[in-house]
């Protein structure tokens, strides 16, 4: 005989595991007929090749760029815009060009085919912006500009290798990225970070807003030659205090999109547990910015690539509002821990009495998820330092009315973020 015979024994699990946000996947938005899906997730860019993407397409590059990064997340989510109501457009102003300067750059068009642009003063800048736009069908002259038109709507081109003379500016209208947005969150919302095929002003000030609203991380890649032409929509997302968008500007790199790149190399790590400054992105050539130019980036938050005593690295790690990237993102994964964690000590339990126990029950929670996000002295890997205080209060003062609502209030924490040293200063004295 044996003890299964006297006793029968099933033990089932009681827990449950409420669902995290995804803290570590990214978005990668724009417009294409690859696919009909709302989205697809994928885990390489070999995965959107055999799904028809090809390598000219403008969403598999802005995907490609967060592929590229090592390490990288292990999945990319690739949603699909819809076919906008405009083309691409840009304009490259040619104003103030003298004898002796030349314009050069190379226009990349929607097929891959490459325009190589070289051409010498003329006249005067109408007269060269004329001689630019004879090249190809896609530019023409206006004033002392050259207008780039794909074409066709939703159809983009990349204007690249800016060595001449010349300021840039993407000028393509709103493609309601944000009615999209809305349309994959409702469907899954697994994912917290977006980016876009188009980083137009019009474009990223739309996207913007939406990622306020809806608490994700957004991260642009615009491309101007001159930071002036970015300040008048840095400065509208600056003045907004939008901590959910940041900016990583390019002079002449737009194929790269390394604010998709610098947001996968980030979403390998753990939120909270590292700079954003300092970091290198693969595919993504530096700009030479000047200190001035880099000063005018500065003064909204905007962020630059530059090589400093060759090494390459994005700078400085801000949201346009002014917040510290590693921050904002820390502290949403950190409230969503807490959330988290304080759903399943309800849902585990049959109940969490209102005693000096069950509120102890709650306190306990609290302290892990500020435990997890502290610092760890070994790594310095965390998002804060040691020595964070929780306070609960006693049952007996507890209001009747809290009471009778099943309403705790008063359990509170303080905490000191654990930082990063950017700059450092140092005074030494040397003798004899």
């Amino acid at each position: 005989m044996t003890t299964s015979t006297l006793t029968t024994i099933s033990i089932s699990l009681a827990t449950v595991s409420p669902s995290r946000a995804a803290f570590g996947v990214p978005l990668a938005l724009g417009h294409h007929t690859r696919f009909l899906d709302l989205y697809r997730d994928y885990s390489s860019s070999a995965g959107m090749i055999a799904d028809g993407f090809t390598v000219n397409d403008p969403t598999y590059k802005l995907a490609r760029a967060m592929f590229a990064q090592s390490p990288r997340p292990p999945a990319v989510r690739v949603g699909r815009l819809p076919t906008p109501g405009t083309n691409w457009t840009g304009v490259l102003d040619l104003a103030g060009i003298v004898a002796g300067q030349r314009v050069t750059f190379t226009l990349v068009k929607a097929d891959g085919t490459e325009v190589d642009v070289d051409v010498a003063f003329t006249t005067d800048a109408a007269g060269t912006a004329t001689a630019v736009a004879a090249l190809d069908a896609t530019m023409t002259q206006s004033g002392d500009t050259v207008v780039f038109n794909s074409g066709s709507a939703g159809v983009r081109m990349f204007v690249k290798d800016i060595s001449g003379f010349g300021d840039f500016t993407d000028t393509t209208a709103d493609w309601a990225y944000d009615t999209t947005l809305d349309a994959l969150l409702n469907a899954d919302p697994g994912f917290y970070g977006v980016a876009i095929d188009v980083n137009s002003p019009a474009n990223v000030t739309d996207v913007a807003a939406w990622a306020l609203t809806n608490k994700r991380l957004f991260g642009a890649s615009p491309q101007v030659t001159d930071p002036g032409d970015w300040t008048t929509t840095a400065d509208a997302l600056n003045t907004a205090g939008n901590d959910r968008v940041y900016s990583l500007v390019t002079a002449d790199d737009p194929e790269a999109y390394g604010g998709a790149g610098w947001m996968s190399v980030m979403f390998a790590k753990d939120p909270g547990s590292a700079t954003w400054a300092f970091k290198a992105i693969d595919g993504l050539t530096s700009d030479p910015w000047t200190e001035s130019q880099m000063g005018t980036l500065d003064a909204d938050n905007s962020n630059y690539y530059v090589t400093v005593k060759g090494v390459p690295f994005a700078y400085p790690g801000k949201a346009h509002g002014g917040e510290w990237l590693d921050v904002t993102r820390g502290v949403d994964w950190l409230e969503d821990n807490l959330a988290t964690r304080l759903l399943a000590l309800r849902v585990n339990n049959d109940k969490v009495p209102m005693t000096d126990g069950g509120i102890s029950m709650i306190a306990n929670e609290v302290r892990g998820a500020l435990a997890e996000a502290t610092v760890n002295p070994e790594t310095g890997k965390g998002l804060l330092d040691a020595g964070w205080t929780v306070t609960v209060p006693a049952v007996s003062s507890v209001s009747a009315a809290n009471r009778a609502a099943r309403n705790l209030t008063g359990v509170e924490f303080e905490a000191r973020l654990a930082g990063a040293v950017h700059t450092v200063t140092i005074a030494g004295r040397i003798t004899a």
